[in-house]
């Protein structure tokens, strides 16, 4: 195991951590405007928004979840 290739298993790990936080700020902002539309305010275009921001970052955080699961498996079998 290198110090290089922990670094990046860190750096990886503690961004993910950040976007998953980020990402239930953003389901919690979809769910409020849910509530929203329930209650028969127009706020069609928000939500649309909202699933489209909601599916871009989930899309991005699971590149990245995946990205950290390979460094630690290179970091596990000796390969980094």
């Amino acid at each position: 195991m290198t110090a290089t290739r922990q670094d990046e298993f860190t750096a990886t790990h503690h961004a993910n951590i950040t976007l998953l936080d980020e990402l239930a700020d953003e389901a919690q902002a979809y769910l409020q405007l849910l509530a929203r539309h329930r209650a028969g305010e127009d706020v069609t275009g928000e939500l649309y928004g909202s699933v489209v921001h909601l599916g871009t970052h989930a899309g991005l955080l699971g590149e990245r979840l995946i990205d950290e699961a390979e460094i630690a498996d290179a970091l596990e079998n000796g390969l980094g």
